[in-house]
């Protein structure tokens, strides 16, 4: 029976189990591994070297031969399925020992392909918003909830003259390039998911304590469980847009007062030659 306990439970395995002679020739497999490497039903895989089930099979490690590790060891290796997709596998072997001599290996070969992907997708999304926050020509801010500043970036710290090591020193709401850039009610409401984000306009100072117009676009990071873990800002330098606008003002303000001026001296001028003509009468 316990034989029979012992099938039953690589049966139930969903990982695939070989054993393997000392020649690297497969003795048995189980269901699942069957399943994972494709094998048919009518397709005998007994009597073949293990790595001929693994197609394309690459690893870094390195075997003995015939491709059989010295000692218990768990590789990371890939192959080729057969639609011709990746396929990535944690395998570990274990030696059967019969008396003084190893005569056989038990290899599981556990599929490992969708957790491999989901973390090169991590990684490429980190670098993505590594690029992304890096070479940002617009300041970018990292805060934790507590308003911690954790991280800016290069354009910020070229926009105001504060070291990242400066910034990292304070808090949103006391941070040395002036107003507070944290609005807290406007926070709170955010960090409860009652808005997505808010945007103000607002004067920093440098570290030369000249003012500088920036837009400042406030939201958080959540994680998958929709749970906010870090506040993020996006603050524009405006600078340039805001002195044109002021100039523009400052222009109508004088074509406001020169068109007063025009219209005093027409009424001034009528009144004369009105005057003129009455007595001329």
């Amino acid at each position: 029976w316990l034989e029979r306990l012992n099938e039953l439970l690589l049966d139930c395995s969903g990982d695939c189990i070989l054993l393997i002679d000392s020649e690297g020739l497969v003795q048995s497999i189980n269901r699942s591994g069957r399943e994972l490497l494709e094998i048919g039903s009518g397709e005998n895989a007994r009597g073949r070297h293990w790595v001929e089930l693994f197609p394309g099979f690459e690893t870094k490690a390195r075997f003995a031969k015939p491709r059989l590790p010295v000692a218990r060891s768990t590789i990371q290796a890939a192959s080729v399925a057969r639609g011709g997709g990746q396929k990535y596998w944690t395998m570990t072997f274990s030696a059967v020992e019969a008396g003084a001599k190893a005569e056989c290996y038990l290899l599981v070969a556990r599929d490992v392909t969708q957790h491999v992907l989901a973390e090169k997708q991590l990684r490429k999304s980190e670098e993505a918003f590594r690029k992304l926050f890096e070479e940002n020509p617009i300041g970018i801010v990292l805060a934790e909830l507590d308003l911690s500043i954790t991280k800016v970036n290069n354009a910020l710290c070229g926009m105001i003259g504060f070291s990242e090591h400066e910034l990292t020193q304070h808090k949103l709401s006391d941070a040395p390039f002036g107003p507070s850039l944290s609005l807290s009610s406007e926070m709170q409401r955010l960090i409860r998911g009652e808005i997505r984000s808010f945007q103000s306009e607002t004067i920093l100072q440098t570290r030369r304590k000249h003012p500088l117009w920036a837009h400042v676009s406030t939201s958080v990071l959540r994680d998958g469980d929709n749970v906010p873990f870090q506040v993020f800002q996006m603050v524009e330098n405006i600078q340039d847009r805001k002195s044109t606008e002021e100039q523009l003002l400052a222009y109508q303000e004088q074509l406001q007062s020169l068109a007063s001026e025009l219209s005093l001296s027409e009424e001034r001028e009528r009144r004369r030659i009105a005057t003129n003509l009455h007595d001329g009468i």
